[in-house]
């Protein structure tokens, strides 16, 4: 597509790096579907042989590979043409050589709580890469040894104090111990649905047969529930969403969803994908809250019925979460 750039350049030391960026074949799955029904991520290996050699006749030194997913997924061909590669996706830790043992490749698990680095050692007249080593740095038990920059910490001073403490430290209830990741959602989606009756449809007049969302992407602390505490579980713009789908669907596909939960609001039952099929309903097709990015997963496309979409602030995950939270977790 010609609105994104394959490749940007840096010099450090005199040494020039070319840096390649790439996501992983077949990665649409994990992004609604509305926003890319025109894209196809191809295999990146051809792309990056192609951009590695237009870099380094340009006169890069050094060649890197930011990848989103894993180090697995990189071809060796892809390898032979990259001196390091920075991975991603699958949320785990990775230190790889790959390129019998030439390429370091790093994915340094997720949500800023480990750094990959790696260290290069290139000879300017051989004009190669000698050396390498890669490690995985634990953020969460960080050495003395390192220091703090003071330009990079007057930066996040800045913005800390005048805009994120102001939207992080609202506190919407209090909990004695942690709200885990995984109780989270069935929590959320009572709460869509009580926000549903509340702004939307006061009678239930569509009949909602239950309400489902995925994951959490982490637990609320113990103590005050603050609007950060809430978006760190809840961080994605997702809105809630009313769709009707057939009992085939959901037996077939929603059931099969494996971080799926459910809500069924006449019975107060809360389950996961592989219990819902226990009480597929009578009715042929039924109405279904769930976040748009279920609603619109490409695995769906054709399967689910959109009938409405509610794009205002208030029906984002966090903001329905925050809005509700206090019924069961009442302010200390």
């Amino acid at each position: 597509v010609d609105w994104v750039k394959p490749y940007t350049t840096i010099t450090r030391k005199g040494v020039h790096i070319g840096i390649i960026g790439a996501i992983g074949q077949g990665l649409t799955g994990d992004i609604l579907s509305k926003n890319v029904r025109d894209l196809n991520f191809a295999d990146p290996t051809s792309y990056v042989k192609k951009y590695s050699t237009e870099l380094r006749n340009k006169g890069a030194d050094i060649i890197l590979l930011l990848i989103h997913d894993s180090v697995e997924n990189i071809s060796d061909s892809c390898a032979k043409s990259i001196d390091l590669a920075f991975t991603a996706h699958t949320h785990t830790g990775e230190n790889e050589k790959i390129d019998n043992g030439r390429v370091p490749a790093i994915q340094a698990y997720s949500n800023g709580k480990d750094v990959g680095h790696i260290n290069l050692t290139y000879d300017f007249n051989t004009k190669k890469v000698n050396n390498s080593s890669g490690e995985i740095v634990d953020t969460r038990n960080i050495s003395s040894s390192y220091s703090v920059d003071s330009g990079t910490k007057a930066i996040y001073d800045k913005y800390l104090e005048e805009e994120i403490l102001e939207i992080t430290t609202p506190v919407y209830g209090y909990s004695k111990t942690a709200i885990r990741a995984t109780a989270i959602p069935q929590l959320y989606n009572k709460y869509a649905y009580q926000y549903y009756l509340d702004n939307h449809d006061p009678t239930d007049s569509k009949n909602i047969y239950f309400v489902e969302t995925n994951n959490a992407r982490g637990d609320i602390v113990s103590g005050d529930i603050t609007y950060g505490s809430i978006f760190k579980a809840l961080p994605f713009d997702n809105y809630l969403t009313l769709c009707e789908v057939s009992q085939s669907v959901i037996r077939n596909d929603l059931s099969t969803y494996s971080s799926a939960h459910f809500y069924i609001p006449e019975t107060g039952i809360t389950c996961d994908g592989s219990e819902i099929r226990f009480y597929i309903p009578e009715a042929a097709k039924v109405n279904v809250l769930m976040i748009d990015y279920i609603a619109w997963n490409t695995k769906y496309d054709g399967k689910i019925n959109i009938v409405e979409e509610f794009t205002e602030d208030g029906a984002l995950p966090r903001n329905i979460f925050a809005s509700y939270v206090g019924t069961d977790f009442p302010k200390h």
